[in-house]
Order: structure tokens, then C-alpha cells, then sequence
């Protein structure tokens, strides 16, 4: 798993920015939990494989969950990237922030990632049809929708006003649009002129001038109709095209930057050329040097989810599956008594098959609370991304077992005479222990639960990454208010952590009294 911040965030390591709590496959998407780091408090936008997911906003102190799907074709496979990015204040979903996890996470792509700006093609178009005073354009930072107009049926272009004047020998250039002046540039006599921004704009360039008399016209700017990404695993030269190019990105009728993601690839040096393709179906023929050149790393597969094996505060020990890329070393992130860091490795154990144990640092004797602990394969210093994390609970230093998950009441319990039935509902995603039983607890309104002693239990069917739903049934002894409460327990002994408290609820067998009086009469 790999995550980044765009630049509406502060600069800094992303995991000082966002706390990961959990990352769960769930059919043809994850579920995914996160809690914002103190100060950072915003909204955040998902990305899946490179493609957007969902806005949502997060706080600090509370961890929020998004379902997000797939978008790889190979939407089963077990590796996928996924980007959390902050967006500050802006709820809307308008940052095109896929770029961002490359940036960051370079060591940990199997894929090549490539952004390239559109050069647009520039020709001037007046009332007599093209105009040729204007030539050999090279002007930048045309953006469609933002300092140029578009043109109506032609998705693909973008145009500014222009004029060219000419007062006493002196030629000038000015782009405008919608009024505004945008670049404008002088010179004495025809050549080269230099086109400087205006208003902020962000255009600017040369262009040659071959003055023949004053001009009023459109000066269109064309963009690619898509973009042809080559790539190989060596350097390309003028006799390997044409050829068929391994991905294309067509335009989208605004973006001036087009986006490319190959598919997953083996490790190696690739050479990268891209390529525009005008509407005429005429594709450039640059090589870039031979291509720019990108190493795929291959992280390694990650280990099993590590599991608590023995030991309290002095000496725990857990237990993780080798990973299944031969030679790979863990790295061991241990938050301690504290948050968990990904930032700092906490410790490292060497390759290894089968199980593998690894004892963690000791901590305080009197700690309670829960200690968070991840497990990362690496390889060839590079360290995949997984976020399986273990959770252990403390109580004063002791290791309290893996829990089961904390039982929900459905819709409304019934009563009949002194027995109580309760509606369950258990879910079991991202459960640490699996519940074997249902306890209830029954006791006089207001007494102390003993939770040694339910008044019943039921089975309970296992079910993973599922919501089960079931009922439980007691009787207490004698009529009266009574309260209630419902555990879940594991085949260990371990109960969940849950103390809800419910009622009162009148269970009684006595008999009602008889009304106080009542009429009766003949009917018609």
C-alpha cells in the first residue's frame, strides 16, 4: 500500500499527516480506516489503483472508514496501491492528485507512471482563412478552461484573441481573451518576438513575424488528439517506428497534462517515449534521447497477519507467515506503549520459512491500554506496503487475549412473562478472535453485572468478514425491573470488552389486577 500528500497539505512524510488503521479486501473493493494526526483535520480523497475514489472528511480522535472499489482489470489480485490525500478545506472533488503516490513511493512500484504536458500546434485563422505572419510558434502554459476559450465541436482545441499592429516599424503581438490581456510582446521590424505573460496568466513564448499589414484574428491552439506512451527495456532508436506504442491516453477535452499507467512489470530499467497523436491521426516522432529511463523495483509479497503468541510486558512474542518471496528480511514497526511510528523501524528479522516469532521490546509493567505492531517484507532494500496490523491489549502489563467482536442489539427484545429474548447482530470485518458464544446478562435494575455468570448463552456459527444475526433467551427467577447485557465470548474464555447497560424491563408471571369497574349494556 502506498499514500502521499498533494501540495494543499503541509510538506512532510504522509505518515505524519494520516494514521492508518486498517486496510480490508472486501469482494471487488477494500474498506479501508483512518484517523487524521492532530492539526490535520480536513477532507481526504481516495485513490484506488491510480483512479479516484470517494471525498470524505476525517478528525482527529475519530477514524473514519471508506469503501472504495477495484479499478485494476485484475481487480483480484492481492497487491493494489492506494493513496490517501489530504485536501484541506475543499470538500469538493476537483485535485487530480494519482500522481502523488509515484512521487513519494517510488521504491515500492511494480509499474511505470508517466505524466506529460500536451505541446499544443498553433496556426492563425483570420476572416480570409489561415494567416501565415505568424509563424514557429513555441508558447506555453495554455490551459483550456482556464485562460483560453474553447471552441464549440472541436473538444480538442483551445483559442485566444489576437492582433498584430504595427506603428512606426514597430510590430506587436497581444493574446487576449474574453477582454483580458493575457501575453503581449514588441519588436523593430520582423523576426522573433518575445511574448511575455500579462494578468497572471501563465502564457508566455515566442512567435516569428513576418509583417504584411495589421491582423485581427484567432490564434487556435490545438492539442494532441492522445498521447502514445513507448516503452522497453531498451534504448529506442529512429528505425523502431512506427510501432505499436504500449498504452494511449486520449484527450480529454480540458486536461493539459494526460496521466499513463502501464500495467504491472517485472524489475528492470525501461526507457520511456512519449508521443502525440493529432487529429489527422499523425503521430510525432521524438525519441527523447533514446528515453527516459525508469527503474521498476518489485517489492516483495508481505507476510502473514502477524498473531500474538505468549509473553506480557517484559517479553511478547508474536508470530507472522514467511512471506512468500524467497530471502526477503521484515522490517518490524512496534508502537510500544505509544502511537504506533511507521516512520521508525522498532526492529528486523532475517529471511526465513514457515512460521517466524519475533519478541518484541519490553514495556512498562503497569501499562494498560493497546500496543500496535506492524510487519514489512523487504528485499533488495526495497520494503513492500502492507498495513496489517497488530493489535495487543494490556491490562497492567498482562496480556489480555485477543478479544471477539463487540455483539449489537437489532431491532427491539421481547418479554414474555419472566423470560427476556434479545436480537444479536455480530459483525465479524476485521475481527481480532472469532466469538463462539452469545452470553446474556440478566440482574435487578440497577445491580452490579457479574459477567462470570450469564443466565444464558447460545452458539454461535463462524462467519468471516460477514454480519451475523441471531437471538438469546433468559428467565429470571422471580418478578420484577430488571436490566440487561449482552457478551460475546471466544472458545478461549475471552469475552468482549462491550459494558452496555439496558433497561429497565418489567418481567412477571403475576397476574394483572381486574379493572376497576366497567359497565356493560344491551346492544341494538
Amino acid at each position: 500500500m502506498f499514500w502521499s500528500s498533494p501540495w494543499t497539505a503541509p510538506w512532510g512524510n504522509p505518515d505524519d499527516i494520516v494514521d492508518i488503521r486498517g486496510v480490508t479486501g472486501n469482494g471487488g473493493g477494500l474498506r479501508l480506516q483512518f484517523e487524521p494526526r492532530s492539526g490535520y483535520d480536513g477532507f481526504y480523497k481516495i485513490y484506488v489503483d491510480g483512479t479516484p475514489g470517494p471525498v470524505v472528511y476525517a478528525t482527529n480522535g475519530v477514524v473514519a472508514e471508506v469503501f472504495a472499489p477495484y479499478n485494476e482489470p485484475e481487480f483480484a489480485a492481492t497487491a493494489h496501491t492506494i493513496s490517501i490525500c489530504p485536501q484541506g478545506n475543499w470538500p469538493l472533488d476537483i485535485f487530480d492528485l494519482s500522481f502523488q503516490a509515484f512521487n513519494f513511493q517510488t521504491g515500492r512500484q511494480d509499474r511505470i507512471w508517466v505524466k506529460a504536458t500536451a505541446a499544443p500546434e498553433f496556426f492563425v485563422y483570420s476572416a480570409a482563412g489561415i494567416d501565415a505572419q505568424l509563424s514557429a510558434w513555441a508558447v506555453t502554459g495554455i490551459s483550456r478552461f482556464a485562460n483560453c476559450f474553447t471552441v464549440p465541436g472541436r473538444p480538442s482545441w483551445g483559442a485566444l484573441m489576437l492582433t498584430l499592429a504595427n506603428a512606426a516599424g514597430v510590430r506587436t503581438v497581444t493574446l487576449s481573451s474574453g477582454g483580458t490581456t493575457i501575453a503581449t510582446g514588441s519588436r523593430t521590424g520582423d523576426g522573433s518576438i518575445t511574448l511575455v505573460a500579462a494578468n497572471s496568466s501563465g502564457v508566455s513564448g515566442t512567435v516569428m513575424v513576418t509583417y504584411t499589414g495589421n491582423l485581427t484574428a484567432t490564434l487556435v491552439a490545438c492539442f494532441p488528439d492522445n498521447m502514445k506512451f513507448h516503452h522497453k527495456t531498451t534504448q529506442f532508436t529512429a528505425p523502431d517506428f512506427p510501432r505499436t506504442a504500449e498504452g494511449t491516453v486520449y484527450d480529454d477535452g480540458y486536461a493539459t497534462a494526460l496521466t499513463y499507467r502501464s500495467a504491472r512489470l517485472t524489475a528492470g530499467t525501461y526507457y520511456i517515449v512519449p508521443h502525440q497523436t493529432n487529429e489527422m491521426g499523425v503521430e510525432s516522432a521524438g525519441l527523447a534521447g533514446g528515453g527516459t529511463t525508469v527503474t521498476i523495483h518489485t517489492p516483495p509479497e508481505p507476510p502473514g497477519v502477524p498473531v500474538y503468541a505468549s509473553g506480557g510486558a517484559a517479553a511478547t512474542v508474536i508470530n507472522f507467515a514467511a512471506s512468500a518471496t524467497a530471502s526477503a528480511t521484515y522490517n518490524i514497526y512496534d508502537g510500544g506503549e505509544g502511537t504506533l511510528d511507521i516512520n521508525t523501524v522498532t526492529g528486523t528479522h532475517i529471511a526465513g520459512t514457515g512460521t517466524l516469532s519475533q519478541t518484541l521490546p519490553a514495556i512498562g509493567g503497569g501499562f494498560s491500554g493497546t500496543r500496535y505492531v506492524v510487519v514489512r517484507a523487504v528485499l533488495g532494500g526495497v520494503e513492500e506496503g502492507n498495513y496489517q496490523v497488530l493489535e495487543i491489549e494490556y491490562a497492567v502489563g498482562v496480556v489480555v487475549l485477543p478479544r471477539p467482536p463487540i455483539p449489537g442489539y437489532g431491532i427491539g427484545y421481547s418479554t414474555a412473562a419472566r423470560a427476556l429474548t434479545v436480537p444479536v447482530t455480530i459483525n465479524t470485518n476485521d475481527q481480532l478472535a472469532a466469538a463462539a458464544t452469545v452470553e446474556l446478562f440478566i440482574v435487578a435494575h440497577g445491580a452490579a453485572f457479574n459477567y462470570a455468570v450469564p443466565i444464558a448463552t447460545a452458539a454461535v456459527t463462524a462467519a468471516a468478514n460477514s454480519l451475523i444475526n441471531l437471538s438469546i433467551a433468559g428467565t429470571v427467577a422471580g418478578d420484577g425491573q430488571y436490566d440487561f447485557g449482552v457478551k460475546t465470548k471466544t472458545t478461549g474464555g475471552v469475552q468482549s470488552s462491550n459494558t452496555e447497560r439496558f433497561g429497565p424491563v418489567r418481567l412477571a408471571t403475576a397476574a394483572p389486577v381486574d379493572p376497576a369497574s366497567f359497565e356493560a349494556k344491551e346492544g341494538m
